[in-house]
């Protein structure tokens, strides 16, 4: 029977329209429901979003290392763990909890006990009380100093006494050291450092006094407090103490070497003019690691047995087998002077691993 050429009315097609749609609507229903079993659907955990105390989107500093959770149950097998002074965006409160919702890495969203954060504002002030208090510290010690009738020496210009702003001295562990009238033996004592034994480890770490002016290359150091002079001491009888590089972006200053030591850690030095820039990678050897510090002396047994130099210590969280990046800056003469050599340290306050990181051969004074 031949085709009919007369047009379909709307009705006649309503039945496949039906079924298509339907087709439709099966096929979005186990979509939707792969991507909720699967976790994709949402960044919360169970049926629903949590209730909001208070929304934050704010960035928040981990005061302590927290765990990490997927849901609210912190019963559960954390997720990740939020690295000790690292900044993350909060994104608010959970009511009835002590959770925050937190933003760990790009697109990792998990469940934080409020008490590990703080906002980034009151961390900074938090951070700032603390050292106006070891600079009160620092200054106590050295109350007893008599500074009277300082003799004052012209400041050097040459690259081998430059010191970088905040510069500041410590005494041996065992021993004190002389404040001295005038740079030179035989000058009348005007006082005493106590030995460092005897002060906070914090400020021994920090520097117990203020560098104000380095002498013949680090031969003897004007010390001072709030910048008022004290007098001087010897250069083998303290240890000058930089404080922590921050580094810039992109390493400032002229390329000069790169290597490797024996235990795989890799340094690359650049030469700034009046010093050397370091860019350390190292690896956590132990459970834990959350100090660094990077310090040089003579490879013969100095008086005393000091260091001479020592960057102030680089402070974190660190789990074993994690590489750590360290910049510091160094004074040129612990790399241009033949029979220096550089240390790096690694571990906790009570058990750190030393490390010899110095290059091959000294460069060329």
């Amino acid at each position: 029977m031949p085709e009919s050429t007369e047009p379909k009315k709307w009705w006649q097609g309503a039945p496949a329209v039906i079924a298509g749609v339907a087709a439709l609507v099966t096929a979005i229903g186990a979509v939707l429901q792969a991507l909720s079993s699967s976790g994709v659907t949402g960044l919360f955990s169970g049926p629903k979003p949590p209730e909001w105390e208070q929304v934050i989107d704010r960035e928040y500093i981990a005061i302590t290392s927290a765990r990490v959770w997927s849901s609210q149950d912190i019963t559960q097998k954390p997720v990740a763990e939020l690295r000790q002074a690292g900044s993350f965006i909060v994104r608010g409160k959970i009511k009835g909890t002590d959770l925050y919702l937190v933003e760990y890495a790009p697109g990792q969203i998990g469940y934080v006990v409020t008490q590990h954060l703080v906002e980034s504002a009151e961390w900074r002030r938090r951070r700032e009380r603390e050292q106006q208090e070891q600079h009160k510290q620092r200054e106590i010690e050295i109350q007893t100093v008599d500074a009277t009738a300082i003799v004052r020496v012209e400041p050097s210009t040459s690259i081998k006494d430059w010191v970088p702003f905040g510069a500041r001295l410590s005494p041996p562990w065992d021993f004190s050291a002389s404040v001295l009238q005038a740079p030179k033996e035989g000058a009348k004592q005007v006082g005493v450092l106590p030995p460092g034994k005897q002060l906070p480890r914090a400020v021994i770490a920090a520097g117990a006094v203020e560098l104000l002016q380095k002498i013949s290359g680090g031969e003897w150091y004007l010390i001072g407090s709030l910048n008022k002079p004290l007098g001087y001491v010897r250069g083998d009888e303290v240890t000058e103490i930089w404080p922590r590089h921050q580094p810039p972006q992109t390493p400032i200053g002229k390329f000069i070497r790169a290597w490797e030591t024996q235990d795989k850690i890799g340094i690359s030095m650049y030469d700034v003019e009046t010093h050397f820039d370091l860019s350390i990678k190292v690896v956590c050897p132990d459970e834990k690691c959350d100090r660094i510090s990077i310090y040089s002396g003579s490879s013969k047994n100095t008086k005393l047995d000091t260091r001479i130099f020592q960057s102030e210590d680089i402070n974190g969280v660190w789990k074993k087998g994690e590489q750590v990046i360290a910049y510091v800056k160094i004074p040129r003469q612990q790399v241009e002077v033949r029979g220096m050599k550089l240390w790096l340290c690694i571990g906790t306050e009570n058990s750190c691993r030393p490390y010899e990181i110095s290059p091959a051969s000294p460069l060329s004074p």
